[in-house]
């Protein structure tokens, strides 16, 4: 990664106690090494010139962190390598600074974060996630194309105090789905999570609360599905952050409450090439473009095991119901919030622009997800995939024979069957390569094994 002469002047500040350097592991786990940057300025003398000693102090820090292999077979539950994964600690990988991630969070004055890459000796490692997503990108964009994507992020807050003492789970507000009475209960800390992320570089693009008791959502701008997949570790560690500030927790697990709707992380996707949304058109069906259904077709046929890499923990199958507005069944509609796959109908000039994922939710490594997602596409446009009629139905509506001769089926109804289906799909595993399958699948089958019988409280 080229360092900017930008970034060197902001890692000199007086006032920057520690760099928090970040990677997100197959767990979907956000952990971090601290550098403390007094003591490593300390080891550059001050008479160096100041260009000089800038650029020895990043080429320390790309230099200072490594991790042993085998913490990419740590699952989600506790700080133990998964056997089956095969990683044994004997290989240091470093931790490689991505400075385009640098990032000064306003709430924690003193720290600055930025995203790692993961580098065994001076080759991008197989198990890092951010490389895996860059090769899927390379994939498409050798089709001509490129990714855009935004994300919506759906948490709950509880007070902390009633958590921890009988571990009963207490909603800050239990308001109703965009009730303005929401937003104002949680104001002080809906406005800091904004000013905290925004003032992290993360544009924001909508607020509203949402359906579930202390249920709020944020969306994140379109970009890049790299820079999207940075950004929403960043925001989630951030609204926790700011979240613990005010003595709460901020849980973006997808299902807590029995009765009520689970959270999400609905991903909105649009296809590009030459800095043009090329998703629409007249030369497909339903006003999409050839290439724009293709891509959409490749995703819907890969649906039941990319749900391997998009609602990828046992909790997830939760959120995943018919009536739930979660995408139960393997349909896609036009503005229809049943289905797994919804384009989002464009009233200014027929054309879609963007279309959204709702299988998708917060337990997920969004590197691997967003991999996960452009292989399947990829797959559909090198295969000219077609879609399948759109269903302008409530799919849970539907008899039983009215969704047999439509074709209507159900999504997988739990992490063991994504994870067959996974298995079966050559283009998902050879996106992912035998080695990171082989990895990633150990830890979601110790996982789900590890939680089986849980009934959700013990969850």
């Amino acid at each position: 990664m080229k360092k900017r002469p930008e970034t060197a002047y902001k890692l000199d500040r007086d006032d920057l106690s520690f760099l928090r350097v970040l990677w997100c592991d197959n767990g979907n786990i956000t952990r971090s090494k601290s550098i403390h940057m007094p003591s490593l300025k300390a080891r550059h003398p001050a008479e160096m010139h100041p260009e000089h000693r800038r650029r020895a102090l990043m080429n320390s820090i790309d230099r200072a962190l490594t991790i042993s292999a085998a913490l990419q077979s740590l699952p989600c539950v506790f700080d133990e390598p998964v056997p089956e994964a095969g990683l044994e600690p004997v290989k240091e990988i470093r931790l490689v600074p991505d400075w385009s991630t640098l990032a000064f969070p306003p709430n924690t004055p003193g720290y600055a974060c930025v995203m790692a890459d993961m580098v065994r000796d001076t080759d991008p490692w197989a198990l890092c996630p951010r490389d895996l997503l860059r090769r899927s990108a390379r994939t498409l964009a050798d089709k001509g194309y490129d990714l855009g994507a935004g994300a919506e992020l759906g948490l709950f807050r509880f007070a902390a105090e009633a958590f921890y003492s009988d571990g009963r789970l207490e909603p800050a507000d239990r308001d109703l789905y965009a009730q303005n009475s929401a937003h104002e209960a949680v104001r002080d800390i809906v406005d800091e999570i904004a000013e905290t992320i925004y003032g992290m570089g993360i544009p924001l693009a909508y607020y509203n609360a949402e359906a579930g008791p202390g249920q709020h959502e944020l969306s994140l701008q379109y970009c890049g599905a790299l820079e999207l997949s940075d950004r929403i570790v960043l925001a989630r560690e951030a609204i926790k952050s700011v979240a613990r500030d005010y003595g709460l927790i901020a849980s973006f697990l997808p299902k807590i409450y029995e009765d009520s709707t689970g959270s999400g992380c609905h991903i909105h996707l649009s296809l590009w090439s030459e800095s043009k949304n090329v998703l629409g058109g007249d030369d497909g069906s339903w006003s999409l473009s050839a290439a724009g259904e293709s891509f959409m077709a490749g995703v819907l046929e890969h649906l039941p095991a990319l749900m391997a890499f998009t609602t990828p923990t046992p909790n997830s199958f939760r959120r995943i119901i018919p009536q739930y507005w979660s995408g139960a069944y393997r349909v896609w509609g036009v503005d229809n919030k049943e289905a797994a796959l919804r384009v989002l109908a464009d009233h200014e000039n027929g054309y879609p622009k963007q279309f959204e994922l709702k299988t998708s939710d917060s337990s997920a490594n969004p590197y691997v997800a967003l991999s996960g997602i452009i292989a399947a596409g990829t797959d559909g446009i090198a295969r000219n995939m077609k879609l399948p009629e759109p269903l302008q139905r409530n799919p849970g509506n539907l008899s039983d024979e009215e969704r047999s001769a439509l074709g209507v089926e159900l999504l997988p109804g739990s992490l063991d069957e994504a994870l067959e289906e996974l298995e079966r799909d050559g283009v998902l595993r050879n996106a992912l390569g035998e080695h990171y399958y082989s990895v990633y699948t150990a830890i979601k089958r110790f996982e789900a094994e590890h939680l089986r019988g849980f009934d959700l409280e013990k969850e």
